[in-house]
């Protein structure tokens, strides 16, 4: 297994963060790299809040994020993987020609990934809300000679809407950033930022009869986005969505059953499929995670080329 890459400003301060992350990760890599993150928080308190890395994913492949970003620093760990159910999902597909809809993009690693050789350069749109996380996206773009396309926006069920963003500034990655006032989200600051809608992106970016994949992190408009979605569900289609363990009521996963899709979980490359919201709920056993979940419809193409790649629970 080949150390990564890694190009950072080697004063002591990012030398120790790195060197601590590496060793940890080595450390915990047996036990699924259980308190990385806890540890990328502690690390982070000793590194300038502006100290960048560079890490190179695979060959043509590079990207960008701040050592003190807890939720990106793991990456600089030897072998640590980024959610790999998605990437092997993706393999399964990887002979179709379809667009990718990286939605709520923060610093677009799944965008730089899909556009890559190693994903056969999909034609890939993101879309990120947040400024912060969107000029990260942009200069993650630019390092990779602008292979996809970057939006700011606000993905929901129509397009043309002023969107009300909760940020939380002491977050590098505002990976919680939300739509949705509650609990958390009193003290944070809020941005406005257009929307727009999945199909007003397919049928700007798609070819006829196109098969897309969305990935759909928007973190409290999954549903409203889904909604915004009628004309490209009717297409070849693979959505790949977060279902929160802290939502009992697995919201988003009932609507895309009452739509009549099909839903799959994808664990150690054991695929489970998902036939109503007491499977999701068995699924999602912290409530402090999020749950990759992944639907499709039925006797399509790409439900037969998924079913074919894994074993069936």
């Amino acid at each position: 297994m080949p150390d990564r890459t890694l190009t950072f400003d080697r004063n002591p301060a990012n030398i120790f963060a790195v060197c601590l992350l590496k060793l940890y990760g080595a450390l915990s890599r047996p036990f699924g790299y259980k308190w990385l993150a806890w540890v990328g928080t502690w690390v982070g308190k000793f590194v300038a809040r502006d100290s960048t890395c560079i890490v190179r994913l695979n060959p043509d492949t590079l990207f960008r994020f701040y050592l003190a970003d807890s939720y990106w620093s793991k990456l600089v760990c030897r072998g640590f993987s980024y959610e790999p159910e998605i990437e092997r999902v993706l393999k399964a597909v990887d002979s179709l020609d379809y667009l990718f809809l990286d939605l709520g993009a923060n610093h677009g690693y799944w965008s730089v990934l899909v556009s890559s050789d190693a994903c056969s350069h999909k034609t890939v749109v993101a879309i990120e809300p947040v400024k912060s996380n969107f000029d990260n996206l942009c200069l993650n773009n630019k390092l990779n000679e602008y292979r996809f396309t970057a939006i700011r926006g606000a993905v929901c069920e129509q397009g043309g809407r002023q969107i009300r963003i909760n940020i939380n500034p002491d977050s590098l990655a505002n990976e919680a950033a939300s739509a949705l006032p509650g609990p958390g989200h009193a003290l944070s600051e809020s941005e406005w930022v257009d929307s727009v809608s999945i199909d007003q992106l397919v049928s700007r970016f798609a070819a006829p009869d196109q098969p897309v994949v969305i990935k759909l992190d928007v973190e409290g408009l999954e549903v409203e986005a889904i909604r915004g979605a009628t004309q490209t569900l009717e297409r070849e289609f693979l959505l790949v969505y977060e279902d929160h363990g802290a939502d009992p009521a697995s919201a988003v996963s009932r609507y895309v059953l009452d739509c009549g899709f099909s839903i799959f979980h994808l664990e150690h490359g054991n695929y489970t499929p998902v036939a109503d919201v007491k499977d999701v709920n068995s699924i999602k056993t912290n409530p402090n995670k999020g749950y990759n979940l992944f639907a499709f419809r039925e006797n399509s193409k790409i439900s037969s080329m998924i079913q074919g790649a894994f074993q069936i629970r």
